[in-house]
């Protein structure tokens, strides 16, 4: 893994690397400040550069954005957006000449903030949710919500909305004959597949296997 700057001139010899795979991420801190969706101080923050360095959590970043991409981004606008700040967060706190400055949020959603977005996810949870809509609908930058709500909650917003998806799911699969192509779409997966991939990987069974279950008398156990 490598890391350079914009205007920087580097040689790189190939010798034996022709059938090395990359992945070349151009990351315009500025753009996310200027969407909200990472602070400003940030913006300023150098980084060290480096023509190699070793980085478990930035590859497997990289490598979910990667498959992101060649599955047709079924998770959406929600979770490009979560994996783009997560870069840039990541790289200020780990290749970042000073330390940047303490994000400092200890608090957590208010009860009203919690029970206003309860509301819109039981509305609009098969809608393509982002960081900016989430945000608005607490009342806050999209950088003080994520902080908030992974302090209300322990988990991020895109990872709290496809839980919420695919309890949803399971309680459509459950209690209803509807096709689970329908049941995907009504729920906000981006298709069936998408569905039976998180749901497996959740409940470690299939909604095909819930469904025939159900045919004979028999329940998922919660």
């Amino acid at each position: 893994m490598a890391l350079f700057c914009a205007g920087d001139e580097i040689r790189v010899d190939q010798l034996g690397c022709n059938n090395a795979r990359r992945i070349l991420l151009h990351l315009d801190a500025a753009a996310l400040a200027r969407r909200s969706l990472l602070d400003d101080e940030l913006v300023t923050v150098a980084l060290h550069r480096s023509q190699e360095f070793y980085d478990p959590s930035l590859t497997a970043i990289l490598r979910a954005m990667l498959n992101e991409i060649r599955q047709g981004c079924p998770n959406g606008t929600l979770f490009a957006e979560s994996l783009s700040v997560g870069v840039a967060l990541h790289l200020c706190r780990t290749r970042g000449v000073q330390a940047p400055p303490a994000a400092g949020e200890r608090g957590k959603l208010s009860e009203w903030q919690w029970s206003r977005l309860t509301d819109m996810l039981a509305s609009e949870l098969a809608s393509d949710l982002s960081l900016s809509v989430l945000s608005a609908g607490a009342g806050l930058s999209e950088p003080h919500f994520v902080r908030l709500f992974r302090n209300t909650t322990g988990m991020s917003p895109h990872q709290y909305v496809v839980q919420e998806r695919v309890k949803r799911a399971r309680q459509l699969i459950e209690a209803s004959t509807v096709p689970l192509v329908e049941v995907a779409a009504r729920v906000g997966f981006a298709n069936q597949s998408h569905l039976t991939r998180v749901f497996r990987r959740t409940y470690g069974t299939t909604p095909n296997t819930v469904r025939r279950q159900l045919t004979r008398g028999k329940r998922m156990k919660p």
